[in-house]
Protein backbone atom coordinates (compact mmCIF):
# COMPACT_ATOMS: atom_id res chain seq x y z
CA UNK A 1 0.00 0.00 0.00
CA UNK A 2 1.50 3.35 -1.00
CA UNK A 3 -0.24 6.32 0.06
CA UNK A 4 0.44 10.16 -0.16
CA UNK A 5 -0.79 12.68 2.36
CA UNK A 6 -1.48 15.79 1.16
CA UNK A 7 -2.18 18.66 3.54
CA UNK A 8 -1.91 22.59 3.83
CA UNK A 9 0.67 22.49 6.95
CA UNK A 10 3.90 20.11 6.86
CA UNK A 11 2.43 16.95 7.84
CA UNK A 12 5.74 15.80 8.80
CA UNK A 13 6.38 18.48 11.18
CA UNK A 14 5.56 17.85 15.29
CA UNK A 15 4.40 20.99 15.82
CA UNK A 16 2.50 21.91 12.90
CA UNK A 17 -1.48 22.29 13.29
CA UNK A 18 -1.14 22.33 16.71
CA UNK A 19 0.56 19.02 16.54
CA UNK A 20 -2.84 17.29 16.31
CA UNK A 21 -2.15 14.90 13.03
CA UNK A 22 1.31 13.96 13.61
CA UNK A 23 0.19 11.23 15.69
CA UNK A 24 -2.04 9.74 13.78
CA UNK A 25 0.19 9.79 10.66
CA UNK A 26 2.98 8.22 12.28
CA UNK A 27 0.98 5.39 13.23
CA UNK A 28 -0.52 5.13 9.62
CA UNK A 29 3.11 5.67 7.71
CA UNK A 30 4.14 2.26 10.27
CA UNK A 31 1.51 0.45 8.74
CA UNK A 32 1.75 1.78 4.93
CA UNK A 33 4.91 0.34 2.40
CA UNK A 34 4.85 4.13 1.23
CA UNK A 35 4.12 7.26 2.45
CA UNK A 36 4.72 10.27 0.62
CA UNK A 37 4.01 13.90 1.79
CA UNK A 38 2.96 16.94 -0.33
CA UNK A 39 3.03 19.96 1.55
CA UNK A 40 3.02 22.49 3.11
CA UNK A 41 0.75 24.56 0.50
CA UNK A 42 1.81 28.23 -0.84
CA UNK A 43 -0.64 30.79 -0.26
CA UNK A 44 1.91 34.03 -0.34
CA UNK A 45 0.29 35.47 -3.39
CA UNK A 46 -3.14 35.13 -2.32
CA UNK A 47 -2.48 36.39 1.10
CA UNK A 48 -2.64 40.01 0.16
CA UNK A 49 -5.96 39.92 -1.10
CA UNK A 50 -7.60 37.64 1.69
CA UNK A 51 -6.21 39.89 4.30
CA UNK A 52 -8.03 42.79 2.37
CA UNK A 53 -11.34 41.01 2.46
CA UNK A 54 -10.84 40.02 6.10
CA UNK A 55 -10.16 43.93 7.05
CA UNK A 56 -12.86 44.90 4.67
CA UNK A 57 -15.43 42.32 6.76
CA UNK A 58 -14.14 42.85 9.89
CA UNK A 59 -13.80 46.83 10.42
CA UNK A 60 -16.73 47.50 7.78
CA UNK A 61 -19.13 45.08 7.22
CA UNK A 62 -18.47 43.85 11.16
CA UNK A 63 -18.51 40.00 9.85
CA UNK A 64 -16.55 37.23 10.31
CA UNK A 65 -14.47 36.05 6.96
CA UNK A 66 -12.46 32.81 6.99
CA UNK A 67 -9.49 32.89 4.24
CA UNK A 68 -9.22 29.41 4.61
CA UNK A 69 -12.35 28.59 3.38
CA UNK A 70 -11.73 31.57 0.31
CA UNK A 71 -12.75 29.41 -3.34
CA UNK A 72 -10.02 30.92 -4.68
CA UNK A 73 -7.43 29.69 -2.29
CA UNK A 74 -8.87 26.30 -2.58
CA UNK A 75 -8.45 25.85 -5.94
CA UNK A 76 -4.81 27.24 -5.84
CA UNK A 77 -4.32 24.80 -3.11
CA UNK A 78 -5.94 21.84 -5.54
CA UNK A 79 -3.99 22.69 -8.49
CA UNK A 80 -0.75 22.70 -6.54
CA UNK A 81 -1.47 19.22 -5.19
CA UNK A 82 -2.34 18.06 -9.19
CA UNK A 83 0.99 19.35 -9.96
CA UNK A 84 2.86 17.60 -7.39
CA UNK A 85 0.99 14.22 -7.79
CA UNK A 86 2.47 13.85 -11.29
CA UNK A 87 5.44 10.97 -11.62
CA UNK A 88 4.19 10.06 -7.81
CA UNK A 89 4.02 5.77 -7.41
CA UNK A 90 0.93 6.19 -5.08
CA UNK A 91 -2.32 3.89 -4.96
CA UNK A 92 -4.08 6.40 -2.68
CA UNK A 93 -4.61 10.50 -1.35
CA UNK A 94 -4.95 10.79 2.10
CA UNK A 95 -6.21 14.12 3.56
CA UNK A 96 -6.61 14.62 7.07
CA UNK A 97 -8.32 16.91 9.48
CA UNK A 98 -7.30 20.77 8.05
CA UNK A 99 -7.97 24.37 9.14
CA UNK A 100 -10.26 25.50 6.31
CA UNK A 101 -11.78 23.58 3.48
CA UNK A 102 -9.88 20.67 2.46
CA UNK A 103 -7.15 20.85 -0.34
CA UNK A 104 -8.30 18.16 -2.32
CA UNK A 105 -11.68 19.77 -3.07
CA UNK A 106 -10.80 20.57 -6.81
CA UNK A 107 -7.70 18.18 -7.06
CA UNK A 108 -7.62 16.15 -10.69
CA UNK A 109 -6.08 12.62 -9.80
CA UNK A 110 -7.15 8.75 -11.03
CA UNK A 111 -5.91 7.38 -7.50
CA UNK A 112 -8.86 7.18 -4.77
CA UNK A 113 -8.87 9.46 -2.66
CA UNK A 114 -9.59 9.65 1.31
CA UNK A 115 -10.29 11.81 3.77
CA UNK A 116 -10.17 11.41 7.48
CA UNK A 117 -11.60 14.38 9.50
CA UNK A 118 -13.17 15.77 12.49
CA UNK A 119 -16.23 17.33 11.11
CA UNK A 120 -18.33 19.03 8.41
CA UNK A 121 -18.71 22.88 7.58
CA UNK A 122 -22.12 22.29 7.86
CA UNK A 123 -22.25 20.88 10.69
CA UNK A 124 -20.07 23.42 12.68
CA UNK A 125 -22.23 26.10 11.48
CA UNK A 126 -25.32 24.54 13.74
CA UNK A 127 -23.03 23.59 16.40
CA UNK A 128 -21.08 27.32 17.03
CA UNK A 129 -23.23 30.27 17.52
CA UNK A 130 -20.26 32.67 16.74
CA UNK A 131 -21.17 31.66 13.10
CA UNK A 132 -24.08 33.66 12.95
CA UNK A 133 -22.18 36.89 12.16
CA UNK A 134 -20.42 34.79 9.20
CA UNK A 135 -20.21 36.87 5.90
CA UNK A 136 -22.17 34.57 2.84
CA UNK A 137 -19.36 34.74 1.08
CA UNK A 138 -17.29 32.48 3.77
CA UNK A 139 -20.71 30.35 3.82
CA UNK A 140 -21.22 30.20 0.16
CA UNK A 141 -17.57 29.30 -0.29
CA UNK A 142 -17.21 26.93 2.50
CA UNK A 143 -20.28 24.50 1.75
CA UNK A 144 -19.50 24.17 -1.97
CA UNK A 145 -15.72 23.69 -1.39
CA UNK A 146 -16.91 20.80 1.02
CA UNK A 147 -19.14 19.40 -1.40
CA UNK A 148 -17.00 19.92 -4.22
CA UNK A 149 -14.15 17.69 -1.80
CA UNK A 150 -17.19 14.85 -0.45
CA UNK A 151 -17.95 14.47 -4.16
CA UNK A 152 -14.21 13.49 -5.15
CA UNK A 153 -13.44 11.28 -2.31
CA UNK A 154 -14.30 7.56 -2.30
CA UNK A 155 -14.05 7.47 1.47
CA UNK A 156 -15.06 9.53 4.17
CA UNK A 157 -14.05 8.64 7.41
CA UNK A 158 -14.91 10.69 10.60
CA UNK A 159 -13.62 10.75 14.05
CA UNK A 160 -17.41 10.62 15.68
CA UNK A 161 -21.04 9.23 14.63
CA UNK A 162 -22.11 13.33 14.92
CA UNK A 163 -19.75 14.38 12.09
CA UNK A 164 -20.77 11.52 10.34
CA UNK A 165 -24.23 12.01 10.43
CA UNK A 166 -23.86 15.64 9.37
CA UNK A 167 -21.83 14.45 6.35
CA UNK A 168 -24.75 12.32 5.43
CA UNK A 169 -27.47 14.74 5.88
CA UNK A 170 -25.98 17.90 4.68
CA UNK A 171 -24.65 16.73 1.64
CA UNK A 172 -26.90 13.67 0.80
CA UNK A 173 -24.27 11.26 0.46
CA UNK A 174 -24.23 7.68 0.64
CA UNK A 175 -23.70 6.12 3.60
CA UNK A 176 -21.81 2.69 2.52
CA UNK A 177 -18.67 5.43 1.43
CA UNK A 178 -18.58 7.10 5.26
CA UNK A 179 -16.89 5.25 7.84
CA UNK A 180 -16.40 6.21 11.66
CA UNK A 181 -13.15 6.05 13.77
CA UNK A 182 -12.04 8.00 16.16
CA UNK A 183 -8.55 9.65 16.01
CA UNK A 184 -7.48 8.50 19.66
CA UNK A 185 -4.61 9.71 21.19
CA UNK A 186 -0.87 9.14 21.49
CA UNK A 187 0.40 9.16 24.97
CA UNK A 188 3.73 7.68 25.64
CA UNK A 189 3.58 7.71 29.31
CA UNK A 190 0.04 5.92 29.59
CA UNK A 191 0.36 3.62 32.80
CA UNK A 192 -0.03 0.21 32.82
CA UNK A 193 -3.31 -0.68 34.47
CA UNK A 194 -1.25 -1.94 37.62
CA UNK A 195 0.54 1.24 37.78
CA UNK A 196 -2.88 3.12 37.11
CA UNK A 197 -4.73 1.60 39.87
CA UNK A 198 -1.68 2.91 42.00
CA UNK A 199 -2.28 6.29 40.75
CA UNK A 200 -5.81 6.33 41.76
CA UNK A 201 -5.21 4.79 45.00
CA UNK A 202 -2.73 7.80 45.32
CA UNK A 203 -5.00 10.56 44.53
CA UNK A 204 -6.67 11.72 47.95
CA UNK A 205 -9.98 11.33 49.28
CA UNK A 206 -10.20 14.22 51.48
CA UNK A 207 -9.82 16.22 48.51
CA UNK A 208 -11.50 16.25 44.39
CA UNK A 209 -8.67 18.26 41.54
CA UNK A 210 -10.50 18.94 38.85
CA UNK A 211 -8.15 19.62 35.80
CA UNK A 212 -9.84 22.28 33.59
CA UNK A 213 -7.64 22.04 29.40
CA UNK A 214 -8.46 24.29 26.86
CA UNK A 215 -7.24 27.48 25.11
CA UNK A 216 -10.41 29.30 24.75
CA UNK A 217 -12.00 29.88 28.38
CA UNK A 218 -15.79 30.49 28.00
CA UNK A 219 -16.01 28.36 24.94
CA UNK A 220 -14.48 25.75 26.74
CA UNK A 221 -17.34 26.30 29.70
CA UNK A 222 -14.12 27.47 32.21
CA UNK A 223 -16.84 29.71 34.14
CA UNK A 224 -19.00 26.58 34.57
CA UNK A 225 -15.87 24.37 36.03
CA UNK A 226 -15.04 27.48 38.46
CA UNK A 227 -18.91 27.66 39.78
CA UNK A 228 -18.67 23.87 39.88
CA UNK A 229 -15.37 23.83 42.24
CA UNK A 230 -16.73 26.53 44.18
CA UNK A 231 -19.88 24.85 44.96
CA UNK A 232 -17.95 21.64 45.99
CA UNK A 233 -16.10 23.51 48.66
CA UNK A 234 -19.01 25.49 49.93
CA UNK A 235 -20.85 21.62 50.41
CA UNK A 236 -18.14 20.39 52.58
CA UNK A 237 -15.68 18.80 49.99
CA UNK A 238 -12.29 20.74 49.36
CA UNK A 239 -11.60 21.32 45.63
CA UNK A 240 -9.30 22.58 43.54
CA UNK A 241 -8.88 23.51 40.44
CA UNK A 242 -5.79 24.00 37.86
CA UNK A 243 -6.17 26.01 34.63
CA UNK A 244 -4.06 24.35 31.44
CA UNK A 245 -4.21 25.91 28.46
CA UNK A 246 -5.02 29.63 28.64
CA UNK A 247 -5.25 32.35 31.36
CA UNK A 248 -8.95 32.26 32.69
CA UNK A 249 -10.96 35.54 32.29
CA UNK A 250 -11.92 37.43 35.83
CA UNK A 251 -15.72 36.72 36.63
CA UNK A 252 -17.03 39.39 36.78
CA UNK A 253 -15.42 42.01 38.78
CA UNK A 254 -13.99 39.74 41.05
CA UNK A 255 -10.54 37.86 40.62
CA UNK A 256 -10.24 34.33 40.48
CA UNK A 257 -10.66 32.29 43.65
CA UNK A 258 -7.80 31.03 46.30
CA UNK A 259 -8.68 27.66 45.01
CA UNK A 260 -7.98 28.08 41.12
CA UNK A 261 -4.35 27.28 40.05
CA UNK A 262 -3.09 28.43 36.53
CA UNK A 263 -0.57 26.86 34.81
CA UNK A 264 -1.13 28.19 31.44
CA UNK A 265 0.04 26.95 27.96
CA UNK A 266 2.44 24.12 28.28
CA UNK A 267 4.89 22.69 25.12
CA UNK A 268 4.07 19.38 24.97
CA UNK A 269 6.86 19.34 22.28
CA UNK A 270 9.52 19.73 24.73
CA UNK A 271 9.95 16.90 27.42
CA UNK A 272 9.98 18.98 30.20
CA UNK A 273 6.44 20.21 29.23
CA UNK A 274 5.16 16.25 27.91
CA UNK A 275 6.48 15.23 32.16
CA UNK A 276 4.40 18.07 33.52
CA UNK A 277 1.13 17.57 31.21
CA UNK A 278 1.27 13.94 32.25
CA UNK A 279 1.56 14.78 36.10
CA UNK A 280 -1.06 16.75 36.34
CA UNK A 281 -3.26 14.07 34.37
CA UNK A 282 -1.73 11.57 36.93
CA UNK A 283 -2.73 13.85 39.76
CA UNK A 284 -6.15 14.78 39.16
CA UNK A 285 -9.30 13.04 39.33
CA UNK A 286 -11.45 14.37 36.99
CA UNK A 287 -11.07 16.00 33.66
CA UNK A 288 -14.00 19.39 33.49
CA UNK A 289 -14.34 20.81 30.10
CA UNK A 290 -17.90 21.60 29.42
CA UNK A 291 -17.93 22.76 26.20
CA UNK A 292 -20.70 25.11 25.04
CA UNK A 293 -19.88 23.38 21.01
CA UNK A 294 -17.28 20.83 20.45
CA UNK A 295 -16.94 18.42 17.66
CA UNK A 296 -14.82 16.04 19.84
CA UNK A 297 -12.24 17.28 22.08
CA UNK A 298 -9.11 14.75 21.43
CA UNK A 299 -8.20 16.01 25.52
CA UNK A 300 -10.95 13.34 26.60
CA UNK A 301 -8.82 10.84 24.81
CA UNK A 302 -5.88 11.95 26.73
CA UNK A 303 -7.50 11.71 30.25
CA UNK A 304 -8.67 8.22 29.64
CA UNK A 305 -4.97 7.20 29.15
CA UNK A 306 -4.43 7.91 32.53
CA UNK A 307 -7.59 6.69 33.91
CA UNK A 308 -9.12 9.94 34.61
CA UNK A 309 -12.54 10.45 34.20
CA UNK A 310 -14.11 13.32 32.36
CA UNK A 311 -17.11 15.46 33.03
CA UNK A 312 -17.84 17.41 29.59
CA UNK A 313 -21.26 18.13 27.13
CA UNK A 314 -23.66 16.40 25.46
CA UNK A 315 -22.65 18.73 22.47
CA UNK A 316 -21.07 17.08 18.82
CA UNK A 317 -19.41 14.22 19.21
CA UNK A 318 -18.07 14.26 22.28
CA UNK A 319 -20.59 11.71 23.45
CA UNK A 320 -18.73 9.51 21.32
CA UNK A 321 -15.85 9.51 23.70
CA UNK A 322 -16.95 10.69 27.14
CA UNK A 323 -19.54 7.77 27.62
CA UNK A 324 -21.79 7.56 30.45
CA UNK A 325 -20.51 5.43 33.25
CA UNK A 326 -17.58 4.43 31.30
CA UNK A 327 -15.65 7.13 30.87
CA UNK A 328 -17.22 9.67 32.73
CA UNK A 329 -20.14 11.95 32.03
CA UNK A 330 -21.88 13.93 29.69
CA UNK A 331 -24.58 17.23 31.06
CA UNK A 332 -26.83 19.12 28.47
CA UNK A 333 -25.95 22.46 27.79
CA UNK A 334 -28.53 23.90 30.57
CA UNK A 335 -27.72 21.18 33.34
CA UNK A 336 -27.31 23.02 36.26
CA UNK A 337 -23.68 23.36 39.28
CA UNK A 338 -25.37 20.69 41.08
CA UNK A 339 -25.71 17.89 38.60
CA UNK A 340 -22.34 17.98 38.42
CA UNK A 341 -21.38 18.39 41.89
CA UNK A 342 -24.14 15.42 42.73
CA UNK A 343 -21.93 13.21 40.12
CA UNK A 344 -18.73 13.78 41.91
CA UNK A 345 -19.53 13.80 45.55
CA UNK A 346 -21.07 10.15 44.60
CA UNK A 347 -17.57 9.26 43.07
CA UNK A 348 -15.24 11.06 45.88
CA UNK A 349 -17.91 9.27 48.59
CA UNK A 350 -17.54 5.41 47.12
CA UNK A 351 -13.74 4.73 46.75
CA UNK A 352 -14.87 1.13 44.72
CA UNK A 353 -17.37 3.12 42.38
CA UNK A 354 -14.84 5.69 41.48
CA UNK A 355 -11.81 3.06 40.93
CA UNK A 356 -14.09 1.36 38.74
CA UNK A 357 -14.64 4.20 36.70
CA UNK A 358 -11.03 5.31 36.42
CA UNK A 359 -9.84 2.05 34.86
CA UNK A 360 -13.16 2.27 32.79
CA UNK A 361 -11.90 5.02 31.54
CA UNK A 362 -8.01 3.56 30.79
CA UNK A 363 -9.28 0.25 29.21
CA UNK A 364 -11.37 2.49 26.70
CA UNK A 365 -7.91 4.33 25.92
CA UNK A 366 -6.03 0.99 25.90
CA UNK A 367 -8.92 -0.63 23.43
CA UNK A 368 -10.23 1.90 21.53
CA UNK A 369 -9.10 5.52 22.10
CA UNK A 370 -5.26 5.24 21.01
CA UNK A 371 -3.60 6.05 17.43
CA UNK A 372 -2.26 2.55 17.04
CA UNK A 373 -5.62 1.10 16.92
CA UNK A 374 -7.24 3.97 14.83
CA UNK A 375 -4.65 3.82 12.30
CA UNK A 376 -5.07 -0.14 11.82
CA UNK A 377 -8.78 0.79 11.81
CA UNK A 378 -8.40 2.85 8.78
CA UNK A 379 -5.56 1.16 6.78
CA UNK A 380 -8.44 -2.08 7.09
CA UNK A 381 -10.86 0.38 5.40
CA UNK A 382 -8.19 2.04 2.79
CA UNK A 383 -7.19 -1.92 2.14
CA UNK A 384 -10.92 -2.74 1.45
CA UNK A 385 -11.26 0.45 -0.97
Amino acid sequence: MKLTCVSIYDAKDPTAYGGRCYPKLRAIQALADEMHFVGPLKDRQLMPILFSKRQYYKRILRELYFPFRDSMLVHSYSRQITRKLVGLNTDVILSPVSPGSQPVAFVECKQPIVIWTDATFAGALSLHHRHDRICAESIRDGLANERAALGRAQLLIYYTRWAAESAIRAYNLNPAKVAIVPPGAWMEGSPTFEEASQFVAARPRDRCRLLFIGVTWLNKGGNIAVEVAKRLNTGGLRAELTVVGCTPEKLGAQPLPDFVRVVGYIDRTSRQGSEKFDQLLRESHFLIVPSRAEAMGLVFCEACAFAVPSLATDVGGIPDVVRNGITGKTFSLDSSIEEYCHFINENMSDAVRYRELSLSALNEYKTRLNTNTAAIEVMKLIEQL
